[in-house]
């Protein structure tokens, strides 16, 4: 029975050389932004101009050094004003833009012509000179610099091919760095799909795998903040001693969830220790007064000046001199990310707090980010451009995540709503005709002919819509997971990134039933929380967790029939087998290792 751990998407940022001159806020004044919207296409077509996209993020050091020292200079602004239709986005507030380009880092510039067409992209700081030029020849011949379409050949079976499994599990193995941990890479830090991998290699036996995601884990841990707790972004210069300071909510919950999962695997305590120092972090300095979550912190606490000498200082010191700024827009996208973290981390530690902290900011979205009745969910306050993928998928799988820690149904009907609202809103056609894969955003219209696929958004939908399937019973939902596979399997779609193990845990989980165990009690009954507290921390992650309480009805899924009996029991299930009832934990895990081992 294999060990799977679900992915996030992180790509690492570019670095540049630093410059600084003149205030953000007289940035803003110096250039007339727009925000992003088809009018401002429509002016540009009119007028015969081109349009500068400018994507930034709030905490990013590099966006807060273009301001000043780019966009800040009177030369630069001039030739922006007079001859471009300059947008300004914030990446964070924009899934669908971010999406689109995060492989262009923050900041991120994308050129376009009077017609639309992308003309050029740019990665990271530009500095002024190089930016004036660029805006000088771009302004003579406002044509293409590439075709960055692609044309893909859809296979005619969804599940990878022999081939392809193979070129993934290689491409795996390539990318590794196993002298110093992570990736083979200029920037470090936890790759998701890496990390999962290994992790589900290293439960299964794999001494080498085991061997590298420890030393992962371990280097990692220097980019800890050993006075606020958190980690920081990630690290340059090929290792783990020069780290960004920004404080994003996308590392924050994958740290968390990671180091909680490898935990489960290798129990060691210093494992569950960095998860804890994560929630410690997200406490005190990233959940508002209702208890959302916030979006980042700062890399800066002066903007466009390093924090290296700041982040040195004890937390005393750190107070005397300012806090660096927190973004305090509240996206159910992050939100969701960070419920789910906690779960899995109450599911493995006991702490109720994590459990009562998730639970409260899932509530406050459902409160304030539901669209209707629908089971989807807006990103922020303004939905411009929304709905989006991002936001449905990541509070899917924290419903989700919340019903097999708590055994309250309430949260797998939301989880089943979220993913018909998925359903509903991100196919083009019909789930199974020949546009495979689900879209990122469900506003198709506008400057973009063709609406984007995210290669991440499609492993987490294949993912969380499989084992959704499990726990409702709805094969509809595995049928959805095998559209999002299509995609996936296309090979010019595999093979985009240096490395995706995702889709080799999305395609194992669609070919294999998850574990599933199953307590049967009253919840009240002290030997039931015991018995599914010790389900819900089982180190497998493909699993279904279910508590059924029959004073509350019948179970959602009633697909094995368990007897009536006395007291509290567990029953183990693998795809062609059930275990006997189980009345203790030592039984029970006797039980699991025995069923898995003959699998």
């Amino acid at each position: 029975m294999n060990f799977l751990i679900r992915k996030s998407l992180f790509i690492s940022l570019s670095l540049f050389i630093y410059a600084q001159s003149v205030s953000a806020s007289e940035t803003e004044s110096l250039i007339k932004w727009q925000g992003w919207s088809n009018e401002a296409f429509e002016t540009a077509k009119k007028e015969n101009k081109n349009v500068i996209l400018y994507l930034e993020a709030v905490w990013c050091h590099w966006c807060h050094v273009i301001d000043q020292n780019t966009y800040g200079k009177k030369e630069i602004a001039d030739l922006v004003n007079a001859n471009y239709i300059p947008i300004r986005v914030d990446q964070d507030s924009r899934p669908d833009l971010s999406a689109r380009y995060i492989n262009w880092g923050w900041p991120a510039t994308i050129f376009f012509n009077s017609k639309g067409e992308e003309i050029l992209k740019k990665a990271g700081y530009i500095p002024p000179e190089e930016m004036k030029q660029i805006l000088i020849d771009l302004k003579k011949d406002p044509t293409p610099r590439k075709d960055y379409s692609v044309k893909y050949s859809i296979p005619e079976k969804s599940a990878l091919s022999p081939e392809l499994k193979k070129a993934l599990s290689i491409r795996y193995e390539k990318a590794l760095d196993r002298e110093k941990g992570g990736l083979d890479t200029a920037t470090r830090n936890l790759d998701p799909d890496s990390i999962e991998y290994a992790l589900y290699k290293a439960a299964n036996g794999s001494e080498k795998d085991a061997l590298w995601v420890n030393s992962t884990l371990l280097a990692n841990l220097k980019l800890f903040d050993p006075e606020w707790g958190g980690v920081y972004q990630y690290s340059t210069h090929r290792g783990w001693d020069n780290a960004h300071y920004e404080k994003i909510m996308i590392s924050q919950e994958r740290n968390m969830r990671l180091y909680a999962q490898a935990y489960k695997v290798f129990n060691d305590s210093a494992y569950l220790h960095a998860a804890k120092e994560v929630a410690r972090y997200i406490q005190n300095f990233l959940t508002s007064p209702e208890g959302a979550f916030y979006t980042s912190q700062d890399a800066d606490l002066v903007k466009g000046t390093k924090g290296i000498e700041y982040f040195k200082l004890s937390d005393k010191e750190r107070r005397a001199k300012g806090i660096p700024a927190v973004d305090k827009n509240i996206y159910s996208r992050e939100n969701g990310m960070m419920i789910r973290s906690l779960a899995i981390l109450y599911g493995i530690s006991n702490e109720k707090s994590y459990l009562d902290s998730a639970t409260k900011a899932a509530q406050w979205i459902i409160d304030h980010r539901t669209k209707g009745r629908s089971g989807g969910y807006f990103h922020g306050d303004n939905d411009a451009g929304g709905p989006y993928l991002s936001d449905s998928l990541s509070m899917g799988h924290a419903f989700l995540e919340l019903y097999a820690v708590s055994g309250e149904k309430a949260w797998l009907y939301k989880a089943q709503n979220t993913a018909n609202f998925i359903v509903s809103n991100f196919v083009i056609g019909e789930l199974e005709g020949n546009r495979p894969g689900f879209y990122s955003s469900a506003d198709n219209e506008g400057v973009f002919q063709e609406p984007r696929r995210d290669l991440n958004e499609n492993i987490q939908a294949a993912r969380f819509l499989n084992l959704l399937s499990h726990y409702i019973g709805d094969p509809k939902f595995k049928t959805a997971a095998l559209h999002a596979m299509k995609f996936l399997a296309i090979p010019e779609v595999a093979k985009r990134t240096l490395t995706e193990p995702g889709i080799l845990l999305a395609d194992h989980e669609l070919a294999t039933d998850p574990l599933h165990l199953t307590v049967v009690g009253p919840k009240q009954d002290p030997k039931t929380e015991e018995l599914h507290a010790f389900a819900r921390s089982y180190p497998i992650n493909y699993k279904r967790v279910d508590l059924w309480d029959k004073s509350e009805g019948p179970m959602i899924n009633p697909d094995v029939q368990y007897p009536s009996l006395a007291k509290p029991a567990a029953f183990v299930c693998t795809e062609n087998k059930c275990s006997l009832p189980l009345f203790t934990t030592k039984s029970l895990e006797s039980t699991i290792k025995r069923l898995t081992k003959a699998e």
